[in-house]
């Protein structure tokens, strides 16, 4: 009776053990590590930077392959602002919609164009943008450590690679 008090007791010590050990490895699963702020940072004002030069293209495109482009951007970056600013929330992150200067410059240098003269610099920029945000978006599914920032990354940067494909097919119809 003694050895199997004995054995029971041992046997509900290991589950308490492994019960903490888990606890504390889903705990550390959800704190945002480097990668994780860093691609936060990164990607509010890209979403804010596709979504106010998509709506300047929905404005003042003259091309309707330019224009439908310019649509499927502008619902799919308002989307992952909001996702992004939903999942800022969970895991206590403020969320920036104010774009960096080097995309304010694009949206003020395509504001002062028309035309085929704009949608060629807009699909250019498009294209140019690209390979920057392909490589943050990897990086966070590299290096992140939050599981749910990690599968944003991952959910958004598929949108982004048709994206990509969609651009180029429409700089070159």
């Amino acid at each position: 009776m003694k050895i199997a008090k004995l054995l029971c007791g041992s046997v509900l010590a290991a589950l308490a053990i492994v019960a903490c050990k888990k606890q504390q490895n889903e705990t550390v699963s959800n704190q945002l590590n480097q990668a994780d702020s860093t691609f936060i940072s990164l990607a509010g004002p890209c979403n804010s930077s596709q979504v106010q030069t998509a709506n300047l293209a929905i404005s003042k495109s003259a091309d309707s392959a330019v224009l439908s482009y310019a649509q499927q951007i502008l619902a799919e970056y308002s989307k992952a602002q909001t996702d992004l600013k939903v999942m800022g929330t969970i895991v206590g992150f403020t969320v920036s919609d104010t774009i960096d200067t080097v995309h304010a410059t694009i949206v003020s240098q395509l504001q002062t164009l028309t035309g085929g003269t704009f949608d060629t610099a807009y699909i250019r920029t498009q294209l140019a943008d690209y390979p920057s945000i392909v490589t943050f978006y990897n990086d966070e599914i590299k290096n992140g450590l939050q599981i749910n920032v990690k599968a944003y990354a991952n959910s958004i940067l598929q949108n982004i690679q048709l994206d990509v494909q969609k651009a180029d097919s429409t700089a070159g119809h």
